[in-house]
């Protein structure tokens, strides 16, 4: 899958367009806000794989696998 940049401004002005685009050529989106990404997104190829990383994000919660907003931030160098 190809990633695509975008900064946030552009997605919201060119929301419709950009995501249409992204579903045709398969890309995943990044979302900028002053060079610094701060959102994925991808489109859904299947719905069974959506069900999937459902099932498998809901079982990482389970186990106690989560990190907290303060640990992302970290990680990401927003803090």
């Amino acid at each position: 899958m190809t990633t695509t940049f975008v900064g946030m401004k552009e997605f919201r002005q060119n929301m419709a367009q950009i995501s249409e685009e992204a579903c045709r050529k398969n890309h995943r989106l990044v979302l900028l806000r002053k060079n610094r990404p701060i959102m994925e997104i991808h489109p859904l190829s299947e719905e069974q794989q959506f069900v999937d990383d459902i099932l498998r994000r809901a079982k990482s919660a389970q186990t106690g696998k989560t990190y907290t907003t303060k640990q992302i931030r970290k990680r990401l160098g927003l803090v």
